[in-house]
């Protein structure tokens, strides 16, 4: 079998030396890796909700230039079924490193503005990305029934009706599905960004989820850095143009714990039983505290 190496330079064979490579993460989703000459290449590892990332091939070439904060720029792709089963794509490395701790308050403030300048974007910048678009709920109905019948051989029946309860009020709630609709990322953590030395912002990775969608559940992400940290980023999304009123904190408020079973349909799927039970603690936590 080839090596890695071996498969990235037959998939890219302009992209220079590929050793030694270094890896700069891995997961049930893919790895990343670095190239000897600075090329950041994404092996797909499963088959995605697009085709060898196509959202954010077609997507970041247009929305680059109306950010203030470097994004990847792909400039080789390799399609599925070519070298890698799933795909891949290649871009030059960007300067930064993941954060180390929960955030600053200055990367809250970086953070909230940078997701008010992809909102207030308006429809024609998401039509000339071709973006589709995605309802939230719709599709975190979809999970409810694989996760409740593992989620049964895991929880106590009160607590799994409990949820169920959730469950049904998720999909009866009115304020659902939403009329706002903005560019939206859809997964701006902790995994996915870059800092510097100061803390700050300095770059946005992972747009393969991107499209033209409800931007209450864009800002749900940035509760995993704490609530201050979270209404440090809404004052500062505000500032900037970002509409955050009752109605989008309501909705913030309910996708945070469709998230975390998202996450564990997720694990489920794809990772194993000490991540899978990972993402049953992070749902305890949620819908019954730590």
């Amino acid at each position: 079998m080839q090596s890695l190496a071996e498969r990235i330079a037959r998939a890219f064979p302009l992209i220079g030396r590929v050793e030694p490579l270094r890896e700069l993460g891995s997961g049930a989703s893919g790895d990343v890796v670095e190239t000897a000459e600075g090329i950041v290449v994404k092996v797909a590892r499963i088959a995605g909700p697009t085709v060898a990332y196509e959202p954010e091939w077609r997507a970041l070439p247009v929305l680059a230039p109306h950010l203030s904060v470097p994004v990847p720029h792909p400039r080789w792709r390799s399609l599925a079924g070519e070298v890698f089963p799933h795909g891949a794509p290649a871009y030059a490395t960007l300067p930064g490193h993941p954060p180390r701790e929960q955030g600053s308050e200055g990367l809250a403030r970086d953070l909230g503005s940078l997701l008010a300048e992809l909102h207030v974007l308006p429809r024609s910048v998401a039509a000339e990305a071709g973006l589709p678009e995605w309802e939230p709920r719709a599709r975190y109905l979809e999970l409810r029934f694989a996760v409740m019948q593992d989620l049964a051989h895991r929880l106590t029946p009160v607590q799994h009706r409990r949820i169920d309860t959730w469950w049904d009020a998720f999909a009866g709630d009115p304020a659902f599905p939403a009329t706002d609709r903005t560019i939206c990322h859809h997964d701006v953590w902790q995994d996915n960004i870059l800092v510097d030395e100061q803390g700050r912002l300095a770059a946005v990775l992972d747009w393969e989820h991107v499209d033209w969608s409800d931007p209450a559940h864009d800002l749900a992400p940035l509760l995993h850095f704490g609530e201050v940290f979270f209404d440090t980023a809404v004052s500062a999304y505000r500032e900037a143009g970002g509409r955050y009123d009752e109605d989008t904190a309501y909705r913030v408020e309910r996708y945070w714990p469709a998230r975390a079973l998202g996450g564990l349909s997720f694990s489920l799927r794809h990772e194993t039983e000490a991540e899978v039970l990972d993402q049953v603690r992070k749902v305890r936590e949620i819908f019954f505290g730590p």
